[in-house]
């Protein structure tokens, strides 16, 4: 079928939103953000850290507890989550404070143990151990995994668009009955709306419930309410939401008469 529907710049926009792009959109987004967000996270802690190694004021830190399980042994084959008491200088009160030990392979940890280590002289409650900051590509690995997932969910998002632009431009003009109206939290500006279409060779055989969204611009919608929608072989779409004014012949805004 050739292409019947011409582009333009709402029907680009919403093909964003429709159902079967929307979720990988906000995937996209969502890992995007918390991309972001870690490795501006991950670079403030790692810049902290290089710091307080290199500037930091060198204490001896008894281990108080290890684990969160607050245990009294640990094995340093793996990094450790310890307590330690320690006294800052220039204070009087012991601190008790929590932090990871970097894994040191063979070697074992019981409470009482006595550790070398920096602490922040502006954070005193902020200690480390390493001597040398921690690879920074090693860091980043966390976050650079969510880029990279977020990046294969953008072009799966492009791809399920481009996938729904095709189909909206060679949908046919149908008649339909809302069936059912619920909020997605997909789509907190529309209404996820179930119909059955209407003008069917065989109702009784195909009451099948078909899924669009119908945007709240388009005005308020419930069910039993007659509405028209393009068909297309995998998808259906509310002609509301792209602009379009269904005559009583199925000729569509943007149809040029055959």
């Amino acid at each position: 079928m050739t292409d019947r529907r011409p582009m333009t710049a709402l029907v680009r926009r919403r093909a964003w939103g429709e159902l079967c792009v929307r979720p990988w959109t906000f995937l996209t987004l969502v890992l995007i953000v918390a991309a972001v967000a870690l490795v501006a996270t991950r670079w403030g802690d790692w810049r902290h850290e290089k710091w307080v190694i290199e500037n930091g004021t060198p204490v001896n830190g008894e281990v108080f507890y290890i684990g969160r399980s607050l245990g009294r042994e640990g094995n340093r084959d793996e990094a450790l989550y310890v307590a330690l008491r320690y006294t800052p200088p220039n204070s009087t009160t012991p601190l008790e404070a929590w932090n990871d030990l970097p894994r040191q392979p063979g070697k074992k940890l019981s409470a009482k143990d006595v550790l070398h280590i920096h602490i922040d002289p502006a954070k005193p409650e902020y200690w480390t151990e390493r001597t040398e900051p921690a690879p920074l590509a090693l860091v980043m690995v966390t976050p650079l995994l969510c880029g990279a997932v977020a990046v294969l969910c953008g072009i799966l998002a492009i791809i399920k668009r481009a996938g729904a632009i095709r189909a909206y431009k060679t949908a046919e003009p149908r008649r339909a009955t809302v069936v059912s109206v619920r909020q997605s939290p997909l789509a907190p500006f529309s209404k996820l709306v179930g119909v059955t279409l209407d003008d069917v060779p065989d109702v009784a055989s195909d009451r099948r419930v078909r899924d669009c969204y119908w945007p709240n611009t388009a005005g308020p919608i419930h069910p039993k309410q007659p509405i028209e929608v393009l068909v297309g072989k995998r998808r259906i779409f509310a002609a509301a939401a792209y602009g379009q004014s269904p005559t009583m012949s199925g000729d569509l805004l943007g149809n040029k008469p055959e």
